[in-house]
């Protein structure tokens, strides 16, 4: 299979392979044009020329589609497209509908009788009415209960009766392909738009494919899997259908259980995902699964719980913190279990900067900057909301970073734990004290048997390591160092086996002053935050002045200028947006199209501004409606005009070492062209800080003078043989402001049109990291 280039985002969305005969030496050119009924071309229709070979075009901005094909073949030629369902489809089509279908006027064209079938059973009635109010009034997924949003008809076709245009083909054959054929146009009809208002283009697509692997899943109530019909449906459970070229597309039961994964005709394997290890599926995975091309291939699913049980998890956010703002947040919890969680409640423990004012569900109790909320009994599969608004003081200093955090209940492990865990828990806390950084690791399970190897890291260096003391049940360990404005962390392994979490750690910013009577700011993001199972959620943000209003953002942001991060670590992602036009946006969908080497089956929706909707289709396409925000433009009220969203996602298990992770995602207000944001990325592999990453390499001492140094800083490596490498110089913000490559022991770094401060080095060699430090860059005379 074939797909020519397209330089529209919806390029993005597609991902095609190979398949049928092999391509003959000779080949034909078949290419035509998709207009409205008006003339104007259609961009962005996808058509499939299946036959011989399966090859997909898109049409361009001069709605032209281009194949080159084996001669000989013989060849259906076929657009389709379920894409942007809302395209001029409005009340005023409701408006002029009814009256045709009142007998009070007629359409006098048969593209627009066509259009007005919304409900294709080839006559214009009141069903027509109620499959436009559905996707006007909005709902999940994105597209007509009974239709696809295009329809097209050869160009050349004519209608025996216009006025009863039904049937209509919807093809061109080509019976044997002998010459270029440049005529295979098609007329495009936007189903619902009566009035002719849609935009020539086919914008957010739902899926590619006319052809779709689908089904339910259901609960089997007796768990005995025998085939059930009148079972309750499970929402949110992925499903991964991989075919026979192990290229893999996703999709996800929606609110009647119900999957539909788009996909070209070919044998597949259909597996199902379970959300967590309180269920079991009665066949988790389907083989040699058939689809053909434009018919669907019907599989169900079964699963029973194993267990009864709550499975409490919250998500806690904002979308910025600004100094002497109200900034509201959002608690967003569910419950993933098989039981309802009874007398539930969450706790929420705010900045000590931050000053609550209101919420939308009251609190029961306060104790210091904690607040209660309870939300009494949380049914298995609910999930809920509450809004708290808060002010952050004008103490704050620019940049500081503001934690809160979040701890639902009931917490307590329902399922059999690992049997090599030996109950032990550790949790770590950070403080300022008295002119001291005082970490504090903590025992709150059964006693240790063995210690963990702890390190600790101020900014971006590793300073020390060493080894924890057993612990027994409720014991603490302290470690204390001197506050000199830099940013602490420790990292401490969890006790092997635990079925929480891999690692705890703490981080203290702004205690004591550096060397030039300041503190080192920004850094605390830069790692994963401390986690301890899905009932808790750290939220962890600077603050901050000016910000892109529609921008996606990737926590932890990483080590260095290649945003180094653990290969197991959790990637949450936050992309904001803000309504600046002319008027009240009413629907804004986001379309992120996620790496390849993250894990859909990782995926975690969290908090966000607005109720939404998603999906997650094709190779790992996440969509996400906001339907009927009403979204008011900054002109009008600037506060509202902003919303956001998260979600996490860790890589996949097998991540090759220093793979880089790009994202970045469209943003669609209505009808208009999206808003593309700025791309995040992350590197992933050995280079993220690890205890072999020493201050100094065993056997080898370094010198650096200067210090300050002025213009330039010489580096002395008292070693026998020479070296070669590169030294990296960062400021302190982790940004790389000079690199230079070296061959001998002693060599200069010119630091000439730098900012005075302390900045950091770290030297490589094709062994690894050989020295990291500090110097400090002055002012010339």
């Amino acid at each position: 299979m074939t797909l020519k280039s397209n330089t529209r985002f919806i390029c993005l969305l597609i991902f095609l392979f190979l398949t049928g005969r092999g391509f003959s030496q000779q080949t034909f050119t078949v290419s035509g044009t998709i207009t409205n009924a008006q003339g104007t071309p259609v961009e962005d229709i996808a058509v499939i020329a299946s036959g011989a070979t399966v090859a997909v075009d898109l049409t361009d901005a001069s709605g032209v589609f281009s194949f080159d094909l084996p001669a000989g073949g013989e060849y259906e030629i076929r657009p389709y497209s379920n894409c942007n369902v809302l395209n001029g489809v409005s009340t005023l089509d409701l408006v002029l509908l009814d009256k045709v279908i009142s007998g009070i006027d007629t359409f006098d064209s048969p593209y627009t009788i066509i259009a007005g079938d919304v409900n294709p059973d080839a006559v214009l009635d009141t069903f027509d009415l109620v499959d436009i109010r559905a996707v006007i009034v909005g709902g999940w997924p994105l597209q007509f209960p009974n239709n696809v949003s295009w329809r097209f008809v050869p160009a050349d076709y004519v209608f025996p009766d216009p006025g009863h245009p039904f049937p209509y083909p919807q093809a061109i054959d080509i019976p044997s392909l002998s010459s270029n054929q440049s005529n295979v146009n098609f007329i495009a009809i936007k189903i619902g738009d009566v009035s002719y208002s849609a935009l020539p283009a086919a914008g957010i697509c739902n899926d590619l494919w006319p052809s779709a692997l689908t089904g339910k899943v259901r609960i089997d109530d007796g768990a005995d899997c025998l085939p059930d019909t009148v079972g309750a449906v499970l929402e949110d459970w992925l499903l991964l259908a991989t075919n026979d070229n192990n290229e893999k597309f996703y999709s996800k039961t929606l609110g009647d259980g119900s999957y539909s994964i788009p996909a070209p005709a070919g044998n597949y394997s259909i597996k199902l995902q379970k959300p967590n290890t309180l269920w079991d599926v009665c066949v988790d995975e389907v083989s040699g699964v058939a689809l053909s091309s434009d018919s669907n291939t019907t599989v169900d699913f079964q699963a029973f719980p194993n267990s009864l049980c709550p499975y409490m998890e919250v998500a806690l956010s904002a979308p910025f913190l600004r100094r002497c703002f109200d900034n509201e947040f959002t608690v967003f919890y569910c419950n993933k279990g098989t039981s309802p969680a009874t007398d539930a409640y969450v706790e929420v423990t705010f900045d000590t900067l931050l000053t609550v004012l209101s919420s939308t569900l009251p609190w029961t109790s306060v104790n210091g900057n904690t607040y209660t909320f309870d939300l009494g009994e949380v049914a298995a599969g609910d999930c809920g909301s509450i809004k708290v608004l808060t002010n952050l003081s004008c103490d704050a200093v620019l940049g500081q970073t503001h934690c809160s955090e979040a701890h639902i209940f009931p917490d307590t492990l329902c399922v059999a734990a690992d049997p090599l865990w030996n109950g032990a828990n550790l949790t770590v806390s950070g403080n300022c004290q008295n002119g001291d950084v005082i970490f504090t690791i903590t025992n709150t399970g059964e006693d240790m048997t063995d210690p963990v190897q702890y390190i600790v890291i101020e900014d971006i260096m590793i300073q020390m390591s060493g080894q924890t003391d057993i612990l027994g049940n409720g014991q603490s360990q302290s470690i204390t160092l001197s506050a000199n404005g830099s940013t602490w962390r420790i990292e401490v392994p969890q006790v092997p086996n635990n079925p929480w979490t891999a690692q705890v750690n703490a981080f203290v910013e702004g205690c004591g002053l550096n060397g030039n009577g300041d503190v080192s700011l920004g850094y605390a993001t830069l790692y994963p935050l401390n986690g301890n199972g899905p009932g808790t959620d750290i939220f962890c943000r600077e603050n901050i002045g000016a910000f892109d209003p529609n921008d996606k953002q990737g926590f932890p942001r990483g080590v260095y200028a290649e945003h180094y991060i653990p290969k197991d670590a959790e990637i949450e992602y936050m992309i904001r947006f803000q309504n600046t036009g002319t008027d009240t946006a009413f629907s804004i969908v986001i379309l992120d199209t996620l790496s390849s080497r993250l894990d859909p089956a990782t995926l975690r929706m969290g908090a966000s501004s607005h109720p939404y909707q998603y999906n997650i289709t094709g190779p790992g396409i996440l969509q996400v409606a906001f339907s009927n925000i009403m979204l008011p433009d900054s002109n009008i009220n600037e506060p509202a005009s902003h919303g956001y969203f998260t979600f996490s996602i860790k890589p996949v298990q097998d991540v090759p070492d220093q793979s880089v992770i790009e994202n970045s995602a469209a943003i669609y207000f209505d009808f208009n062209d999206p808003v593309i944001t700025n791309k995040t990325w992350h590197t992933v592999g050995e280079k993220y800080l690890s205890v072999s990453n020493v201050i100094l390499h065993q056997g080898i001492r370094l010198q650096v003078y200067p210090n300050p140094a002025v213009h330039a800083a010489r580096f002395t490596i008292d070693l026998e043989r020479e070296l070669q490498g590169n030294v990296f110089l960062y400021d302190l913000q982790g940004r790389q402001v000079k690199t230079k490559a070296f061959s001998t022991n002693v060599f200069d770094l010119d630091v000439n049109n730098l900012n005075e401060g302390m900045y950091f080095f770290r030297l490589e060699t094709q062994g690894g990291t050989l020295a990291t430090g500090k110097m400090l860059v002055g002012k010339g005379k």
